[in-house]
């Protein structure tokens, strides 16, 4: 009865707006089971549709299997709970296993104009069969229509569809899907075109709360015809305006281990989509241990962690806010850890300060992408920015990456990057930490406010570099201000142009002169507090580096890498100013000099 899938969601139309109706409670179960209303799901549906638009909970026991699911929710409001072990059973405990059918249709779907509601609780959606249409949105949930959608300790896992191999959102302004604790889990999913966990389009809002979601071990496939959406998002792609906020929580929880074949392992971007990672004191937003697979033919694969790439001409592209996240251990053939191939704008800091932060160093990270404990990045180990993107990272720890070329920063063309207040460290594999390429149509590079020690360089010490360009239509295409460049190469940085001021060098460095220039040698450990024990903090207020600047070409962008966004006067004569050289601004602890009574 009722086999056809839209056929049933017409008639629950046709109920949900005929009939009103209190709220009801609906018990599905073994037959036998004499505390059950019905032994099947779609039964149940059915009576809660008649039963009109307000939110109806249907009440799954575990006493059954529940196999072929086709659950189309139109028009109307219901709760799915799981976990019951009876219908008499009075409370949930682990959850309800629902599996679908091969075609076009998901298990369980959405659909239908005005606002509604649909709650999955304690369930497990979950191997979906795999020999199912390629046409098939959404392996085990499919969401449509001005829905707002809440899963609580519900796992979506080893389901296969074209796009959204777990879950496809196709959203207008009202569609809503919020992970909420207990912890929700999207894992081992599968697309054969694009977003292996997840894929979204249009205009829903996804909210990925503090401890409620890990999206790990889904794959994208590149069985597509477009270019720009085959073999895309292994975690996650968002297209076409959608927005997905993930707030930090345990370790648990987060984008980890996915994989794609052309772009984004964890998240992929397109066409004003935006990405907010939030992270808090409880933990990280974290992008870690991603992967994209391809590494030959004409596209190589990018964007381990994260890939933006917008339509050609943009006005306005796509976003990624990071603050206080981790995207870490990425691996592409270029752009490690985030990839932006054409447009779109990307920004990573430090919002909280000390201890506010999950953990006080190590609060924003950009590390340890491009390697995958076998082969090196092609280039670009943390980041890739090529035409028309715009790039500003401050208060973070780059550190670890690797790449053949360029073994954290590569950008191109007109491409606009600010690098302010970082911890440059432990990076390897490439004769240069930072590659400028073809800078064009105002194209800008700067390294500002940041420490630089402790990186390992390839080829002959001459061609070694902390920096290079190869262009420079003006002096401010390429700027280098306020940094601590603590490496023994002979040359730190070369550009046909390059505009310096307020830096300090290893003795062994030189630096050309440019437009602007206050520099001096500073011999290891560079008033550092303990470099072989990763403390890149300055050591006390007496140290060279304190109070040697000022700002006359360009302040902090936002804090410094402690968190700390005051400029404070410190015990030492001030040279310059009272600005501090390097990531860190030092604080004392004394109030009287703290405060600038010297």
């Amino acid at each position: 009865m009722f086999t056809n899938p839209r056929l049933v969601a017409s008639l629950l139309l046709i109920l949900a707006s005929s009939v009103t109706a209190q709220a009801a409670e609906f018990r599905v179960g073994a037959p036998g089971d004499a505390s059950c209303t019905h032994t099947t799901l779609l039964a149940a549906l059915l009576a809660a549709a008649g039963n009109g638009p307000g939110l109806d909970t249907i009440r799954i026991a575990t006493n059954q299997a529940y196999t072929g699911i086709v659950l189309p929710i139109s028009g109307h409001s219901v709760r799915l709970e799981g976990g019951y072990a009876s219908c008499g059973d009075g409370t949930a405990s682990g959850r309800t296993t629902l599996t679908g059918r091969p075609g076009d249709s998901s298990a369980i779907s959405t659909s239908g104009n005005g606002q509604h509601a649909l709650e999955l609780i304690n369930l497990e959606i979950a191997d979906s069969p795999t020999g199912g249409s390629a046409s098939r949105l959404g392996g085990g949930l499919r969401v449509a229509g001005d829905y707002r959608v809440t899963l609580r300790n519900t796992r979506i896992r080893n389901n296969r569809a074209a796009r959204g191999g777990g879950i496809h959102v196709a959203g207008v302004a009202g569609t809503q899907v919020i992970f909420e604790a207990p912890l929700n889990q999207i894992d081992a999913n599968t697309a054969s075109i694009s977003g292996g966990g997840l894929y979204c389009t249009g205009q829903a809002r996804i909210e990925l709360r503090a401890g409620a979601a890990a999206i790990a071990r889904n794959s994208a496939e590149a069985g597509g015809t477009d270019p720009d959406e085959s073999g895309t998002g292994g975690g996650v792609a968002l297209f076409n305006g959608c927005v997905l906020e993930q707030i930090g929580g345990s370790a648990a929880t987060g984008v980890y281990e996915n994989v794609a074949v052309q772009y984004g392992g964890g998240y992929y971007l397109r066409n004003q989509a935006e990405l907010r990672l939030i992270g808090t004191a409880q933990g990280p937003a974290g992008v870690i241990d991603n992967r994209v697979s391809r590494t030959t033919g004409v596209t190589p694969g990018a964007g381990g962690g994260i890939a933006i790439r917008d339509p050609a001409g943009s006005v306005e592209g796509s976003e990624v806010m990071a603050m206080n996240a981790w995207i870490d251990h990425n691996y592409a053939w270029q752009g490690g850890g985030v990839a932006l191939l054409g447009g779109g704008q990307f920004i990573m800091a430090r919002s909280l300060a000390g201890a506010l932060c999950h953990d006080a160093r190590y609060c924003s990270s950009l590390s340890f992408n491009g390697y995958d404990g076998i082969s090196l990045a092609a280039r670009a180990g943390a980041l890739w920015a090529q035409q028309g993107a715009v790039v500003l990272i401050a208060g973070t720890y780059v550190e670890g990456n690797g790449a053949d070329a360029a073994s954290a920063f590569w950008t191109s063309n007109s491409a606009r990057v600010t690098l302010d207040s970082l911890v440059l460290t432990g990076n390897f594999g490439a004769a240069a930490l930072i590659e400028a390429r073809d800078i064009s149509g105002g194209g800008v590079l700067a390294l500002a406010w940041s420490t630089v020690t402790g990186n390992a360089f390839t080829g002959a010490p001459l061609g070694r570099r902390i920096l290079i360009a190869n262009a420079a239509p003006n002096a401010y295409s390429v700027s280098v201000y306020g940094s601590l460049l603590g490496e023994p190469i002979p040359v730190g940085v070369s550009a046909p142009l390059l505009s310096s001021d307020c830096v300090l060098r290893d003795p062994a460095m030189q630096l050309p002169v440019g437009t602007v220039t206050r520099q001096a040698t500073l011999a290891s450990p560079y008033g550092l507090a303990g470099i072989g024990a990763g403390n890149f903090h300055l050591a006390g207020g007496n140290v060279v580096p304190v109070d040697w600047c000022d700002s006359s070409l360009s302040p902090r962008m936002s804090t410094d890498i402690h968190g700390a966004t005051q400029v404070v006067d410190a015990i030492r004569a001030n040279l310059h100013g009272i600005h501090d050289i390097g990531a860190h601004e030092y604080a004392d602890t004394d109030l009287i000099f703290a405060n600038g009574f010297q």
